[in-house]
C-alpha cells in the first residue's frame, strides 16, 4: 500500500497521474479495508500476547469476533483476476511500467505477487489455529472458541477459493466475448 498506491494517488492528486482513479481501483480494490483488518488482527494479538501468553484460551475469541471483518476478502477475491489482467495491460504504458519496475526493484518484489498476499494470509491462518488447537487439551477453556475459530477459517477459505474459480471463469467469459467482438464480420466457414 505504502510503495504501490500512496504514491500513485499521490501523483493523481498533483494533476500527475501515472494512472487514473478507475484504474487504481481496478488494480488495488478494496486493499486498504483489508489491510486495516490485518492490522486490527494483529492488534489484538499483540495485545492478548502481552497480557495472557502463553495461555491461548482467547486467541479463538479473536478471530470469533473477526468474522464480518473477513467478509471484505470476497470482494478482493472477486476482483483478483481482473486485477492481474489490468495490472498486465496498464504496464505497457511507459509511465506505468517505469514506476512498476522502480518500485519492484526498491522493494525487491513485484506488484502482482503483493497483491495475492492477503488471501495467502487468510489460508495461512487456518493451519495455525489448527496446530494451536491439536497442542490444547479438550477441557482447556479456550479450546471449543479456538475449535469454532478453526471452522471458521476452513469456511472462509473455501469461500474464497470458490470466489476466485468464479473469478476466473468470468474472466473466460469476458475474453470470449472479446475474442467475439474483435471477428464480428469475419466469416468463419467461407
Amino acid at each position: 500500500v505504502r510503495e504501490y498506491l500512496a504514491p500513485l494517488k499521490e501523483a493523481l492528486a498533483k494533476k500527475r497521474p501515472i494512472l487514473l482513479q478507475p484504474e487504481i481501483d481496478q488494480i488495488f480494490c478494496n486493499v486498504t479495508t483489508i489491510l486495516d483488518v490485518h492490522l486490527h488482527l494483529l492488534q489484538e494479538l499483540k495485545h492478548h500476547e502481552e497480557t495472557k501468553w502463553p495461555a491461548v484460551n482467547n486467541v479463538g475469541d479473536i478471530f470469533l469476533k473477526m468474522i464480518l471483518s473477513f467478509e471484505v476478502y470476497g470482494n478482493y477475491v472477486k476482483n483478483l483476476k481482473s486485477a492481474g489482467d489490468s495490472l498486465r495491460l496498464l504496464i505497457q504504458r511507459e509511465k506505468f511500467k517505469t514506476f512498476i519496475d522502480t518500485v519492484n526493484e526498491a522493494i525487491g518484489s513485484d506488484l502482482s505477487s503483493l497483491l495475492e498476499l492477503p488471501i495467502t494470509h487468510v489460508h495461512e491462518y487456518q493451519p495455525i489455529l489448527e496446530k494451536m488447537l491439536h497442542a490444547t487439551p479438550i477441557e482447556f477453556e479456550g479450546y471449543n472458541s479456538l475449535a469454532q475459530a478453526v471452522g471458521f477459517m476452513e469456511q472462509t477459505s473455501i469461500y474464497l477459493k470458490s470466489c476466485l474459480e468464479a473469478a476466473y471463469e468470468r474472466a473466460k467469459i469476458v475474453n470470449s466475448k472479446r475474442i467475439l467482438k474483435r471477428s464480428e464480420g469475419f466469416a468463419f466457414f467461407e
